[in-house]
């Protein structure tokens, strides 16, 4: 009879073997999963987990794994949309999937763990401490899969989530399963179950993912278009000046056609994935190779891109650098962008403010009259606000902004390390490592500050100015 307990565990624990290393595969291939995971700390997880507590937990109803997963949907989404606890709903969606994959690992060892203490008859098969571990680890690999596939999920089109969404019921009702369970013989049936389940479930997720980040290197790239435009529209305004701009010239060449190339290749992702046929592990593996040859171009571009800014803020008007050591000052009218880790001191008149907080470490106080706008964006994650009609004081701090004020009577004074852009009507000056630079004029916009004001056409000069910090803050991201 123990033989045959014996035989049937191990029957078992090679079933929930195979199972476990599905998920833990299926997130290592998702990069923005991963670096999510890796960032986090670590939560202490419960090593001696029993049956009543995985009972209570789930509540022991068929409802309750569906709304604890619809919850963990809703904070994710939360994310996007509530500007005030943006960065502690991240930092808990966060600490949910690094929770999961750590419970997961800790159910996995305690049952490889009583595997040996069967084999070396220390305790039994049929053992209370047997049904317990294997409930826990069965509970913990589902959920692991689970929280994988609702990453997915958030980023998939309304038919492929419904696809995704039925996947999660189906191992929903599998946790419903494990839970009223008392033999060897249903828990072995259950993880044969879960592993046909996510056989199906790892393809398609897999597809999904891979269609996701196919689509957000088409957006780039095509963001990326635009960003040659105006180095080019720059470059001849340079050439126009008379300045020699052979190099420039030579680097945006290089820039396009590395983008070009890039381009080439995410298409061709693209159309291994069209019709579905990239569900196939080997169109996924070939799709995922023209991603990676298309992420490898644009990291080249991007590298062309930092040396052609530097180029460009040598010989720009009311472009300065910040090299960490000294400070700026700046005195006119008209728009200022600022980036990089930096603190800001600033007074102005009726002017537009605009914080983006890539860090979600900014500190900002205002003293004065304005209008707190909502800019939220669903489509990026990172913390924004803006400000209307300001008339006041602002210090702002943080480690990786970027700071547009738009208005009259603008005196700012930044200390960091960072870029910066001015361009209106005034003057400003720069102090590095002691050596000053003297007073520099803003860059001049094409029609008068006055009439601008008071026709609208401001806005394009402001906007200029904002896509060109925005476009380094481009470069530096496409390398991480």
């Amino acid at each position: 009879m123990r033989s045959k307990a014996m035989k049937m565990f191990a029957y078992l624990a090679v079933v929930l073997m195979l199972v476990s290393v599905l998920p833990a595969s299926a997130l290592a291939a998702g990069n923005n999963d991963d670096r999510m995971m890796q960032r986090g700390a670590s939560d202490d997880a419960d090593q001696n987990i029993t049956r009543e507590q995985i009972r209570d937990r789930l509540n022991a109803t068929d409802d309750a794994p569906r709304i604890e997963a619809n919850n963990r949907v809703k904070t994710a989404n939360q994310i996007k949309s509530n500007g005030v606890n943006t960065d502690a709903q991240y930092r808990s969606a966060k600490d949910r999937i690094v929770t999961v994959r750590n419970d997961y690992a800790d159910a996995k060892k305690d049952f490889q763990d009583v595997k040996i203490k069967i084999n070396n008859k220390k305790t039994s098969a049929d053992s209370e401490e047997a049904a317990e571990a294997t409930c826990a680890y069965i509970t913990h690999t589902i959920d692991y899969m689970i929280t994988h596939l609702e990453t997915v999920q958030e980023n998939a089109e309304n038919g492929d989530s419904d696809t995704i969404d039925g996947y999660i019921e189906q191992l929903q009702q599998q946790q419903v399963n494990v839970e009223s369970a008392q033999t060897r013989q249903e828990f072995a049936e259950i993880a044969k179950e879960v592993r046909s389940i996510w056989n199906d479930a790892e393809k398609d997720a897999k597809y999904f993912a891979g269609q996701s980040v196919n689509e957000r290197l088409n957006n780039f790239l095509t963001k990326s278009e635009g960003i040659s435009l105006r180095l080019e529209g720059e470059i001849n305004r340079l050439k126009a000046e008379g300045e020699d701009t052979g190099e420039l010239e030579e680097m945006l060449a290089e820039y396009n056609e590395l983008i070009e190339e890039a381009k080439q290749n995410q298409e061709r992702a693209g159309e291994t994935f069209q019709n579905r046929n990239g569900q196939s592990d080997d169109a996924v593996n070939e799709a995922n190779q023209h991603m990676r040859q298309a992420t490898n171009n644009i990291q080249d571009a991007n590298n062309v891109l930092k040396d052609m800014f530097d180029e460009l803020k040598s010989n720009r008007r009311g472009s300065a650098v910040l090299d960490g050591t000294g400070t700026l000052t700046a005195n006119g009218n008209g728009t200022a962008v600022f980036s990089g880790n930096l603190t800001l001191n600033m007074s102005t008149t009726n002017a537009k403010l605009v914080i983006k907080d890539f860090a979600g470490d900014a500190n900002v106080a205002i003293e004065g009259d304005y209008t707190e706008v909502n800019d939220s964006d669903e489509d990026d994650n990172n913390r924004a606000l803006v400000y209307h009609n300001l008339t006041g004081t602002v210090e702002i701090t943080g480690s990786r902004l970027t700071v547009m004020v738009h208005g009259d009577d603008v005196s700012i004074t930044a200390e960091g390390k960072g870029s910066v852009i001015l361009s209106g009507i005034g003057t400003y000056k720069v102090e590095n490592s002691g050596v000053s630079s003297g007073n520099e004029q803003w860059a001049v916009v094409t029609t008068s500050y006055e009439d601008d004001a008071e026709d609208g056409d401001d806005a394009e000069d402001e906007d200029d100015a904002e896509d060109d910090v925005e476009d380094e803050d481009d470069a530096e991201d496409g390398d991480e």
